[in-house]
Formats: structure tokens, sequence, C-alpha cells
């Protein structure tokens, strides 16, 4: 063999392994889905008759130093009418943010509610603040996403975004409690 078609060679048949690769579609563990399913919560009221189903939350650290504590919520009324959110409690040093929008990534922009914004402690690092949100969801959005999972910035008054991303494991093992 010539000696450029043997420096070729292994070119060729890494592009062969990874075009394979990638017409695969995406494995999600059953184990994850099922864990979601099982630590989502569902409380009915006894004053209405409404039942919520409160998916588990998810902690991350986000950019900024931004402690994130997230999930799904829904709640069914007495007519069978489902209504769909996310809810986040971010937690970060020096200054209220005043998280105002919020965006899905490469998608529309989605009604945000602040339901809470509270200074906290302070220490040698600094104050600490929190803020709670809400964010409407409709069925079909989260149907839909279930495929693909779904990311959301949420932007804050001093010009600061943080992104909450829900996986297809999530999404997929909250939305089965729901029958959906």
């Amino acid at each position: 063999m010539p000696a450029a078609l043997l420096k070729i060679l292994p070119l060729i048949a890494a592009g062969i392994f990874l075009s394979a690769c990638a017409s695969h579609e995406i494995v999600i563990s059953s184990d994850e889905v099922t864990s979601v399913a099982k630590a989502t919560q569902i409380k009915t009221s006894t004053t209405d008759q409404s039942v919520t189903y409160i998916g588990p939350e998810i902690f991350t650290i986000g950019d900024n130093n931004t402690s994130e504590q997230f999930g799904l919520v829904a709640t069914k009324n007495s007519h069978g009418h489902v209504t769909y959110r996310a809810f986040a409690k971010l937690i970060y040093l020096n200054g209220m943010r005043e998280y105002q929008s919020a965006q899905i990534v490469d998608g529309a922009t989605v009604p945000l509610k602040s339901i809470n914004r509270t200074p906290g402690p302070c220490n040698a690092m600094g104050c600490e603040f929190g803020e709670e949100i809400s964010i409407e969801l409709s069925e079909d959005f989260l149907i839909q996403k279930k495929n693909t999972g779904f990311k959301i910035n949420i932007n804050s008054k001093k010009g600061i975004t943080n992104t909450l991303f829900f996986s297809i494991s999530y999404i997929t093992g909250y939305m089965s409690v729901l029958g959906k």
C-alpha cells in the first residue's frame, strides 16, 4: 500500500465510526426514568380536591456561583384541567439580582413569576440572597421535549443569566406519573 493511503486510512475509519455513532438515537437509562417517577410526590388538597405533582429537585451550581434548586410541578384542578410550571430557587452572594424573564433556549419567551425574594445571612464572603421563581409551561411543550430535554435561560435585572436544564430522563419519568 502506498504510504499516503496508510496515513489516510485511520482518518477514514474514524470518520465511519463517528458517523455510525451519530446516527443512533440517544439511549436513556430506564433506571433514571424510574427513579424520577418514584421521587415525584403526589399531594391532594383537602379543600378543593386539586392534585399537585411535585417532581424531584435538581441541585446544581450554575454560572456566577449560583446554587440552583429546580424541578417541575403540575396541578390538576377538580375539573381535570392541568397546569404545568418549572420552579426554581436560586441562592447567590452580593446583591439581589431580581430575575424577571425566562426564555426556552432556541425558543420562545415564557412567563416568569417571582414568588419570593429574600436577603439571607452575611459572612466573610458576603451576604447571601435568594429568589424563588415559577415559569409557566404547556403540556404539549413537555410532551414534545420528552425526546430532547430542554434548557431555560432565566434573566435578571442585573444582566445575569442562569440556565436550568431538564434532561430527557427527568421529563420522561415525571410525565409518566401524569400518564403522559
